[in-house]
């Protein structure tokens, strides 16, 4: 499962007892989390539910009570564990072993940015629950990724200033985030942020390198590899 599809799930269908969230792309994953609290834990209980761990900082045999504690307020105890490929093997053991047979009244989300030691684990997480795919951006899907964002605003965020922002932030998600709030709140009433907002508003954050310019010449795209040779040059 994706994260679109997994937006999706919570919409229409039952949670499951544990997620598996794979994938270093970190907005995406929180944004998954919040949507998955927010479904499980009432307003005036969020307080009371929904607790982060890390791995480094707790053991499985110290999860097992919390999972087992009946939520005061909502349908599940929600608690989440990130970074699990930091506990050691025997650890991983004492996971697997509870993933065979996980609590009805919680709900595990399990998260790890590595994908080649967790292999055991995503498949127990399978067979009990769902394992949710969360890919980081690419230069190519930046921009409509951008556009979408921009829309859930209200904003129609125009081709040209979607390619330039993605170009001058980059594909880390959470700066291209940050800086189209910036547009959002400098374009006031305006439905639309075009090419000039961006040149007025944005950070240029993005590192550029000779490969980068290679591939702008390739392409023909002179403005964009002038622009690169001057950043190299500075």
């Amino acid at each position: 499962m994706h994260a679109a599809e997994f937006q999706r799930h919570l919409e229409t269908d039952p949670i499951a007892p544990v997620y598996f969230f794979a994938g270093d792309a970190e907005l995406q994953i929180e944004e998954a989390w919040s949507g998955l609290f927010n479904k499980l834990v009432p307003a005036s209980a969020r307080r009371f539910n929904g607790e982060r761990l890390r791995a480094g900082d707790v053991a499985v045999p110290e999860l097992i009570p919390l999972l087992k504690t009946l939520p005061m307020f909502g349908s599940r105890r929600l608690l989440m564990v990130q970074h699990i490929e930091n506990w050691a093997k025997d650890q991983q053991e004492l996971l697997l072993a509870y993933l065979e047979k996980p609590i009805g009244s919680s709900c595990l989300v399990l998260t790890s940015g590595q994908s080649k030691t967790m292999q055991r684990i995503e498949a127990a997480v399978e067979a009990v629950g769902i394992v949710v795919r969360f890919t980081p951006l690419t230069e190519w899907d930046a921009p409509k990724w951008l556009q979408s964002r921009a829309r859930k605003e209200g904003k129609r965020l125009t081709p040209k200033a979607a390619a330039l922002l993605a170009e001058r932030v980059g594909v880390d998600e959470q700066a291209l985030e940050q800086e189209l709030q910036k547009l959002v709140l400098y374009s006031g009433e305006s439905p639309t942020i075009d090419v000039r907002e961006v040149e007025e508003v944005a950070s240029a954050q993005r590192s550029f390198n000779s490969f980068e310019l290679m591939r702008l010449a390739g392409r023909k795209d002179a403005s964009r590899a002038l622009a690169t040779l001057r950043r190299l040059l500075l």
